[in-house]
C-alpha cells in the first residue's frame, strides 16, 4: 500500500506567509522613512546655509561668519577642516556636499561637515560651510537617546511584534474550530451520525460538517444495505446447497459404483457444493455486526491446521499433489469459528487450484504460511470456481478481526501469510 506523503501545515503556511509579507513591508517603509528623514535634514541644512548667505555681507577679504557658518567667495578660503573631509567643491548653486562620521547606524554621529554653493544678497557666488563636532554637535541632534535609524527600526520592530501578536490571536481563533471539526470527524461513529453536528462558530465550517455527515450517512446506508444483502443471500443459498449435498449423498447410496465419467461428474458437483457451503459460511460471518465481540478460547493452532487439512483432503483426490506440513506446538487465544473458516479458505484455495505440484503449510507460533506450487500453471486456470473470491473473503475476515494478512501472487501459485 502506497504511503501518502505528509502535507504542509496550513496554519504554519499562513503564519509564515503573512509574517514574511509584513516583515518586508515594515523593512521597506523603515528604509523609506530613514531616507526621507535624511533628505529632510539635508533640505533644512541647505536652506539655512542659503539664508545665511543672503543675510551676511562679505568683508574686503571676501569672508564672513555667522553663528557656526563660514561664508567665503573663494573655495581656497574655505576652512581647511572642511576641505580635508570633502574633496570636491559644489559645482552648481545650492548643491550640498556633506561628510558625516558615524561608527554605525545605531549610534549618533560624532562629526559632520557641510558645504554648499549659494548667492549673496548682492548677487555674488559664495561658499557656505559648517563643521559640527564635540561639543556643539549635540545641538544638531533632535533625538537624544536614539538615532533616526535606531528609532525607525525600533518603531518597525514594535509594529511587527504587534502585528505578529494579532496574527497569532486570529490564527488561534480560526484554528480552534478547525481542530474541533477534525476531532469530531475523526471520532464519528455510526451512533454519532444519527446526531446533529456541533456548532463550529463559522458558517463555512458548519456547512463542511453537514457535508461530511451527509457523505458518511450515505456510505453507512450503503454498507447496511450490503450487509443486509449478504445476510439474506447467504441464508437463501444455504437451502439449495443443502439440497444439492443431500442429493449427492442419496445418489451415492442409490448408485454406489458409478461409471468413471459419472463418478468424476458427481465428485465435481460435491466439491463445488462444499466450496459454496464454506463461502456462504464466510459471508455470514462477515455480515455479523457482533463478530468482533466473539468469545475467545485457547486453541492449538497446529492441531487446527491438521484438522483443516484432513477435512479438505477430498479436494486432492486424483491429483498429483504433495502436501508438506511443518508445524509446532502453539496455543493461541482466538475465536474458534472465524479462525477455522479463515484457515479452511486458505487451505481450500491452495488445494483447489493446484492440479499437479505441492502445497506447503508452515506454522511457527502465531504465524502461518500457506503456499502452493503448480508445475503446469495453465491447468490451474481451468478450475470451475474463481481463484480470487476465497482469498478476498479471507482478507476481509482477517481485517474484521485485525489479524495481519498478506497474499502474494507468484508465477506458479500463491503464498498467503496470516499472523494471529
Amino acid at each position: 500500500m502506497q504511503t501518502r506523503k505528509l502535507g504542509y501545515s496550513l496554519r504554519l503556511y499562513v503564519l509564515l506567509s503573512l509574517l514574511f509579507l509584513v516583515s518586508s513591508l515594515v523593512a521597506l517603509y523603515s528604509v523609506i522613512t530613514i531616507q526621507y528623514f535624511i533628505h529632510g535634514l539635508d533640505t533644512i541644512t541647505r536652506q539655512n546655509m542659503v539664508d545665511v548667505a543672503r543675510a551676511v555681507t562679505l568683508d574686503e577679504n571676501g569672508y564672513a561668519t555667522l553663528l557656526d557658518f563660514h561664508i567665503t567667495d573663494d573655495w581656497d578660503k574655505v576652512p581647511a577642516v572642511i576641505k580635508e573631509n570633502i574633496d570636491e567643491q559644489p559645482s552648481r548653486p545650492y548643491e550640498l556636499k556633506k561628510y558625516i562620521i558615524q561608527p554605525n547606524i545605531f549610534t549618533k554621529p560624532t562629526k559632520a561637515y557641510f558645504v554648499t554653493q549659494a548667492v549673496t544678497a548682492d548677487g555674488k557666488v559664495c561658499y557656505v560651510s559648517r563643521y559640527s563636532g564635540p561639543p556643539n554637535f549635540e545641538s544638531m541632534i533632535h533625538f537624544r537617546k536614539f538615532t533616526p535609524t535606531s528609532k525607525a527600526l525600533f518603531i518597525g520592530i514594535t509594529v511587527l511584534l504587534i502585528f505578529l501578536t494579532l496574527l497569532l490571536i486570529i490564527l488561534r481563533s480560526v484554528a480552534h474550530p478547525v481542530e474541533a471539526l477534525r476531532d469530531w470527524a475523526k471520532n464519528l461513529s455510526p451512533k454519532g451520525l444519527m446526531q446533529q453536528p456541533p456548532v463550529f462558530r463559522y458558517n463555512e465550517l458548519n456547512t463542511l460538517a453537514d457535508l461530511i455527515r451527509g457523505s458518511l450517512l450515505s456510505v453507512q446506508e450503503t454498507l447496511e444495505r450490503e450487509q443486509k444483502f449478504l445476510r439474506h443471500a447467504s441464508h437463501e443459498l444455504r437451502t439449495p446447497i443443502a439440497t444439492i449435498s443431500s442429493n449427492i449423498e442419496l445418489m451415492k447410496k442409490i448408485h454406489p459404483n458409478p461409471e468413471p465419467n459419472e463418478k468424476r461428474i458427481i465428485d465435481r458437483i460435491d466439491r463445488a457444493s462444499t466450496t459454496m457451503r464454506h463461502l456462504t459460511e464466510t459471508l455470514l460471518w462477515l455480515s455479523r455486526e457482533d463478530s468482533t465481540d466473539l468469545p475467545t478460547q485457547e486453541i492449538r493452532l497446529d492441531l487446527l491446521l491438521e484438522q483443516c487439512h484432513q477435512d479438505l483432503q477430498y479436494l486432492l483426490q486424483d491429483k498429483a499433489v504433495t502436501v508438506n506440513i511443518d508445524t509446532e506446538n502453539a496455543t493461541v487465544l482466538l475465536p474458534h469459528v472465524p479462525a477455522k473458516i479463515l484457515l479452511d479458505n486458505l487451505i481450500r484455495n491452495a488445494f483447489q487450484h493446484t492440479q499437479e505440484g505441492e502445497v506447503n503449510i508452515y506454522q511457527r507460533g502465531t504465524h502461518v504460511r500457506i503456499c502452493n506450487r503448480e508445475i503446469d500453471h495453465d491447468k490451474s486456470l481451468n478450475e470451475e470456481l474463481g481463484f480470487g473470491l476465497g482469498l478476498d473473503l479471507s482478507r476481509k475476515l482477517a481485517e474484521r478481526f485485525k489479524w495481519r494478512y498478506h497474499n502474494d501472487s507468484q508465477p506458479q501459485g500463491h503464498e498467503a501469510r496470516i499472523d494471529f
